[in-house]
């Protein structure tokens, strides 16, 4: 199985925004307004994932 490049860095990015939706949650004190850049983002990337054909 070939991973490629841009592959690592979609799946990197996704963990990423996971985390991060996961820290917002769990603060408190944060703005509500982070959440739905955070959604646009998210979705951006699934969008590129999407495009990237997956190996089999």
């Amino acid at each position: 199985m070939k991973i490629n490049h841009k592959q690592v860095v979609v799946i990197t990015s996704l963990i990423l925004i996971m985390f991060s939706n996961f820290v917002n949650a769990s603060d408190v004190c944060k703005v509500p307004s982070g959440y739905y850049y955070d959604a646009k983002l998210e979705a951006r990337f699934v969008n590129i994932a999407s495009k990237i054909p997956s190996p089999q």
